[in-house]
């Protein structure tokens, strides 16, 4: 099938919809957590603008339409059998439009988590992709891996459509494999923080620099 280039922008139909006041009330009450006031009478229908070079093939259109990033939590929740919260779906879309994105967080806040979800989105979305992950201790990127292998498992969908997909571990390396895409990791650096660390060495303990000074 030959693709048709189709605009980012496109100028949408408004769903009219009516809503009885008790409507009104219970959604504004199960909206009220997340601090914003959302109008229905805005809410539009990506489906009814279908492209007329796409009629006899609205599957191309509504492939290219789930690839946005405003529809990553779709794509969670159906192909990855994950529930984004919110913000969780905020940090994604971030994310994927930032050429160099920086994720700070708190403890707890799921990061190693997220970063797992992401590099899975870019494995199936994006045409002949490499993603490196790296760090000075190599049980960090393993950390990430194993989320994505977790998240593999549990996605019946996701495992059909890449039979051949999944976890590879070596001593100095794992690789992930999404169909032609690949996820490394790998680490780059000895682990140790600074040249004060204790270590041991013979029938003694000292600081790595002791050690290196002392030519033991």
């Amino acid at each position: 099938t030959s693709l048709v280039p189709i605009k980012k922008r496109q100028k949408y139909s408004i769903m009219s919809i009516q809503f009885s006041e008790n409507d009104k009330e219970n959604k504004l009450l199960n909206d009220a957590w997340l601090g914003i006031e959302i109008d229905e009478s805005k809410i539009f229908n990506p489906m009814l603008n279908i492209p007329e070079q796409l009629q006899e093939n609205p599957e191309v259109y509504i492939m290219w339409l789930l690839s946005r990033p405003e529809y990553l939590s779709f794509i969670c929740k159906e192909l990855f059998n994950v529930e984004l919260l919110p913000f969780q779906a905020l940090i994604l879309h971030e994310m994927w439009y930032r050429k160099f994105p920086m994720f700070i967080g708190s403890r707890g806040l799921g990061k190693t988590y997220l970063m797992a979800v992401y590099c899975l989105l870019r494995l199936l979305l994006l045409k002949n992709r490499k993603i490196v992950v790296a760090g000075s201790v190599f049980r960090q990127s393993k950390f990430i891996f194993e989320y994505m292998e977790a998240i593999y498992n549990n996605a019946p969908i996701l495992r059909d459509i890449f039979g051949n997909g999944g976890l590879t571990k070596d001593v100095d390396m794992w690789r992930f494999k999404l169909g032609n895409n690949m996820a490394y990791a790998i680490p780059i650096g000895d682990g140790c923080l600074s040249p004060y660390t204790l270590t041991t060495y013979d029938d003694c303990f000292g600081y790595i620099n002791d050690y290196n000074n002392n030519n033991i």
